[in-house]
């Protein structure tokens, strides 16, 4: 359970450090998704915000192949993390926390007793791909002006892909959706960021 707990932890490390001209191609759209990007990853680290992460998995003709995947994350600047994940093993929902408070790591599955694990170091690991990008379009979302990015690439590894990112005016990024295609199946993550200076996260256990 600790190598799966420390990989969550790595996941949701890299996620926090870590994230109107449809068919307008221009040539520095991928500087302006980088830039982006860089400017949405710093109002992160100093706003509280969920993150909701939906991961779906289909054959080549749509059908399911996994049950629905879902982490919601959470941060509070400038060192509290917390993860929940629910997916179906074996037939059975699963449901897994963890709470990053400094270096602590707090874990529990199923509604469980809380522990405290030890803290580890992590290594990030760099994925190489190629990509093309273009600002799709210029619309609103929830009722806000966005601009709409697509990257479409091949991280070499995981097959060819396809994001989308919507961000506002002022640079915050409210949602992606990256669809991954390999030779036999098809997954697709959606996650919604909502900014919420309520978030509180607080150690379970003393």
């Amino acid at each position: 359970m600790k190598k799966n707990f420390y990989l969550l932890g790595l996941f949701v490390l890299c996620l926090f450090m870590a994230d109107g001209v449809r068919g307008q191609v221009a040539p520095d759209s991928r500087k302006e998704l980088n830039d982006l990007r860089q400017k949405s990853y710093q109002m992160r680290t100093v706003k509280s915000y969920r993150a909701t992460i939906t991961t779906e998995v289909f054959d080549e003709k749509g059908a399911t192949l996994k049950p629905k995947y879902t982490r919601v994350s959470e941060s509070v600047p400038p060192d509290r993390y917390r993860s929940t994940t629910t997916f179906v093993k074996d037939g059975a929902p699963q449901k897994q926390e963890a709470i990053f408070i400094g270096e602590k790591i707090y874990v529990r599955e199923n509604g469980g007793a809380w522990k405290l694990e030890e803290s580890k170091q992590t290594e990030r690991v760099a994925i190489s791909f190629t990509s093309a990008v273009k600002l799709v379009e210029e619309t609103t979302l929830n009722g806000q002006p966005v601009r709409v990015y697509e990257e479409k690439g091949d991280s070499y590894s995981n097959g060819d892909f396809v994001s989308k990112y919507w961000f506002t005016i002022e640079g915050e990024l409210l949602k992606s959706d990256q669809e991954i295609k390999k030779s036999n199946e098809t997954s697709r993550t959606v996650t919604i960021y909502e900014y919420d200076a309520n978030i509180k996260i607080e150690a379970p256990i003393k």
